[in-house]
């Protein structure tokens, strides 16, 4: 497979208009390495640390070091996993996000609905004993270690 064959692969099932990333540098003794990136975008400013870590894994560039050869022959299979990757991030993304929707609408709704008056005692504080000697007793510290026991 070309090279070329392998980099349309990996951004064939991608949306319109998504980027890859190509960076290639010489290694020394006729090795290459390139550097393939994703580009996932900007993280939300609202995004949760779960999120933020989606994006850094999606976010992760692929890094092939060898002759052009070796390369070459690797890019397929490496370029397969990055959009696996790329592919389970967006699920998981999407998964997020529909538990933060299902959320916001129970809370809406838990907002917007008052508490029944059996429910509202219920989530009274208890009252304070009215006198001092209503009050369990402290118990004793122990002076050391082995009094604990």
């Amino acid at each position: 497979m070309s090279f070329f064959s392998a980099i349309a692969n990996a951004v064939a099932g991608a949306e319109p208009g998504k980027r890859l990333f190509i960076e290639a540098v010489g290694a020394g003794d006729g090795n290459i390495r390139l550097i393939l990136t994703a580009d996932v975008g900007q993280v939300p400013n609202d995004a949760t640390p779960e999120v933020a870590k989606v994006y850094a894994l999606m976010a992760r560039p692929l890094v092939v070091v060898g002759t052009p050869e070796a390369v070459e022959a690797a890019l397929a299979g490496k370029l397969g996993q990055m959009r696996e990757r790329l592919d389970e991030g967006n699920e998981v993304l999407d998964a997020l996000r529909q538990l933060k929707a299902q959320a916001k609408s129970s809370a809406a709704k838990a907002a917007s609905t008052p508490p029944k008056p059996a429910e509202a005692d219920e989530q009274a504080e208890p009252a304070a004993p009215e006198r001092p000697d209503d009050a369990p007793a402290p118990a004793p510290q122990p002076l050391s270690i082995g009094d604990a026991f």
